[in-house]
């Protein structure tokens, strides 16, 4: 299971422009560049590097990826 730091990391290497904006506690709506696009990459991350599928809701009611990361792993349990 990745870290807190490594989730975020993915995260940003994973959405072209996202690398240095983005950290746990950042409203990642609210970074310059953030779309619907960024949150599909965001779901699959999730997927990919979690083994967690987290549907869009649940990721939508989250507002930092500190909050998605830790529903991704309340749903690893």
């Amino acid at each position: 299971m990745l870290t807190e730091a490594q989730f975020v990391e993915a995260v940003e290497s994973s959405i072209e422009g996202m690398s240095g904006k983005l950290t746990a506690e950042v409203e990642f709506r609210t970074v310059d560049g953030w779309d619907s696009l960024a949150m599909l990459f965001l779901l699959n991350t999730v997927d990919a590097e979690m083994g967690v599928q987290l549907d869009a809701v649940t990721i939508g009611n989250c507002r930092t990826l500190k909050e998605v990361y830790n529903k991704a792993l309340e749903s690893a349990v």
